[in-house]
């Protein structure tokens, strides 16, 4: 369950993911100021992020990765 993955986040990390917008992808240092967090913080925790399928890097930045199609 995607809630489960959530609780098991770090502060940061949540921070992180609760920054990343949805539609276009954004820098580590955009995601560090929304976030309130250093920019090392925040290219410590996008790799787990993107493991949990959380997050994805669009080519221009980072975006929460987009609910699955299939049905």
């Amino acid at each position: 369950r995607p809630g489960s993955v959530r609780d098991s986040l770090s502060d940061v990390a949540r921070r992180v993911l609760d920054a990343c917008p949805v539609r276009l992808g954004v820098s580590p240092e955009r995601l560090a100021t929304v976030a309130g967090c250093e920019v090392l913080d925040v290219l410590r925790v996008l790799p787990a992020l993107e493991l949990h399928g959380l997050v994805e890097w669009t080519g221009t930045g980072w975006r929460v990765t987009p609910p699955s199609r299939d049905r």
